[in-house]
C-alpha cells in the first residue's frame, strides 16, 4: 500500500475516473480526509449533468434518477477502489446536493488503514 499521500491522490484519480465515465466529465475540485484510520471522506465540487440541469430547470422532479445514478456510482468506486487500491471496504455512503453541486461520499472500512499502510 502507498503512503497517506499517494493513497490520497490514487483515491482522487479513481473518483474523477468513476466521474469521467458514468457522468461524462470530471471533477471540478476534491479533498479526500481519513477519519480516525476507519473511514475515507471525498467533498468534491462536480457539475451538473447538463441533461438532468435542463430537467431541474423546467421543474421536473429528478430525484429518482438522482438515485440510480448514485447506487451506479457507488458501486463502480468500491469496485474501482478494491480491485486498483486493495480496500477493504464495508459500505460508501454518498448524497449530492443539486444547487451547489457538491457531493460528500463516505467510504466505511473494513479494517483499519494503519493495517494497510506500511
Amino acid at each position: 500500500m502507498p503512503s497517506i499521500s499517494a493513497l490520497k491522490n490514487n483515491i482522487m484519480r479513481l473518483n474523477n475516473k468513476v466521474n469521467m465515465d458514468l457522468y461524462g466529465h470530471g471533477i471540478k475540485t476534491q479533498k479526500v480526509y481519513l477519519v480516525h484510520d476507519e473511514m475515507i471522506v471525498i467533498v468534491a465540487d462536480n457539475k451538473r449533468i447538463s441533461a438532468l440541469a435542463a430537467l431541474d430547470s423546467c421543474g421536473y422532479n429528478t430525484s429518482g434518477i438522482n438515485l440510480v445514478l448514485l447506487n451506479l456510482f457507488k458501486k463502480r468506486l468500491k469496485e474501482a477502489l478494491q480491485q486498483e487500491l486493495g480496500l477493504s471496504i464495508r459500505s460508501i455512503l454518498k448524497d449530492y446536493d443539486n444547487a451547489t453541486q457538491t457531493a460528500v461520499t463516505n467510504i466505511v472500512l473494513k479494517e483499519p488503514l494503519a493495517d494497510l499502510i506500511p
